[in-house]
């Protein structure tokens, strides 16, 4: 790939894919979204993002899921991913990966 320069450093360039994944990744953390943080233990919190206006029961929500062991902290998300794929509701039961 050629290289562009900016500000005299030299920066590789990017595919389009590259640049609509990066903006889509940014679209995400921008919007908007309902959030929930339950902490029903003092080594575990699951902290769910979902559109605005939706509700718990709905299969739209990105769950994280962090836990303590000894002095390490692990953070894990529903599914594997960070889909908008789970429901809140169900935060407890999911696989945590």
């Amino acid at each position: 790939m050629s290289k562009t320069h900016y500000g005299g450093n030299t920066l590789p360039e990017i595919t389009r894919e590259q640049h609509e994944g990066t903006l889509n990744a940014v679209r995400t953390y921008m919007v908007p979204k309902a959030m929930r943080i339950d902490t029903p233990n003092v080594t575990t919190k699951y902290i769910g993002e979902a559109p605005l206006g939706s509700i718990e029961s709905d299969p739209v929500w990105r769950i994280q899921k962090i836990y303590t062991l000894g002095t390490v902290q692990f953070f894990t998300w529903a599914d594997g991913n960070e889909e908008f794929d789970n429901i809140w509701e169900d935060r407890l039961t999911l696989d945590y990966v």
